[in-house]
């Protein structure tokens, strides 16, 4: 599917309406469920979490990785001590480095989707609803208040 760029905040509201196939009355019931079939739901999809462990390992496992991993390895093997433990460090402190940021990062991601809103007021039929932020579909028209 081929999706069209649009910069929904310089067109007019007719246009975006007229772009979502929805009037100013919001969706009928029908299309909230041809869209529900068709979209799915409006929810973040968890793909599970990854462990820590793994998370480490991916910072080490990677061609750079190697490549030093081997040269430390060459470094042991000429019987140089100092090059290698500097070789080992470098890898070491690039893991730690790596896991700290992506783990963050994981934190991160988790506390966005923990803020998600739970609830909604849309415009449907001509009248306005309150339904659980998982119905949304695009198209609706979320009315919002101060």
């Amino acid at each position: 599917m081929v999706y069209k760029k649009i910069y929904w905040h310089s067109i007019s509201s007719q246009d975006v309406l007229a772009e979502l196939k929805v009037t100013v009355n919001g969706l009928r019931n029908e299309d909230v469920a041809k869209r529900l079939r068709k979209y799915g739901s409006n929810t973040l999809t968890k793909d599970g979490s990854t462990s820590t462990w793994l998370i480490f390992w991916n910072q080490v496992n990677t061609p750079i990785g190697w490549l030093l991993i081997a040269a430390g390895a060459l470094a042991v093997v000429l019987n140089k001590p100092t090059d290698a433990v500097v070789v080992f460090g470098a890898v070491c402190i690039n893991a730690i480095i790596g896991f700290t940021q992506e783990y963050r990062a994981g934190k991160a991601i988790e506390a966005l989707a923990a803020m998600v809103p739970e609830a909604a007021t849309v415009l449907r039929n001509g009248q306005a609803i309150a339904l659980p932020a998982e119905g949304l579909v695009p198209g609706d028209i979320v009315m919002s208040a101060i």
